[in-house]
């Protein structure tokens, strides 16, 4: 029972590390896009307001070139369970962008 829970923990670290870079990425992203865009009070005003977006979409497919990286050093550490965490944590950051970002393409037909 102690390892299961041990694993289970182990997997969780793992999911917090994605979801730990992920934020860092994000403020980075906001500051940028924050800087450039114009956004009014109903959304974007301008063509150059909807590279946020396009950028979010594409966020869970860019996020291989840190999450394969932090995998493989998680395995080289003989921590498959947190490497298999990290991958989890990927899988639940690809999912929550392409929802947001379909979402957002059905919301400006």
């Amino acid at each position: 029972m102690d390892e299961i829970t041990s694993r289970r923990n182990q997997i969780l670290e793992g999911m917090g590390i994605v979801l730990a870079i992920l934020f860092a990425l994000f403020l980075l992203a906001y500051a940028v896009f924050d800087t450039w865009a114009n956004w009014g009070p109903n959304g974007p005003t301008d063509d150059w307001t909807t590279a946020p977006m396009l950028a979010l979409g594409f966020c869970g497919m860019s996020q291989l070139v840190y999450v394969i990286p932090c995998f493989l050093f998680f395995r080289k550490k003989n921590q498959p369970h947190v490497a298999r965490g990290v991958l989890y944590g990927a899988a639940l950051v690809l999912s929550a962008n392409l929802l947001v970002y379909f979402l957002w393409i059905k919301g400006t037909r």
